[in-house]
């Protein structure tokens, strides 16, 4: 195994007024990336629906919009009696 730091991006946010307050999906990544964020992992309940959240909503449109965001991998849970769970791994390039 090796070290593998997480950080909830809701912990993030409030810890980081700049990445909280930015517009621009491009200087979200940017931010991620200067802060040394290699990969980021996106969790979403399965059906897929917009997130509430306006944090997260920045996030998902900086992960479809970024040229600096590279998909590397996207599954689904196999769950039989929780919830499912879309899990999509992005790199920080």
């Amino acid at each position: 195994y090796f070290k593998n730091d997480a950080v909830r991006e809701v912990w993030y946010a409030l810890r980081t007024p700049e990445y909280a307050q930015s517009k621009d999906p491009a200087a979200l990544i940017s931010k991620l990336k200067t802060d040394g964020f290699t990969h980021i992992l996106r969790a979403r309940a399965i059906p897929v629906q917009e997130p509430d959240d306006e944090s997260l909503k920045r996030l998902d449109q900086a992960l479809a919009l970024s040229e600096g965001i590279k998909p590397v991998v996207s599954m689904d849970s196999k769950n039989i009696r929780e919830a499912k769970f879309r899990y999509e791994l992005y790199q920080i390039k």
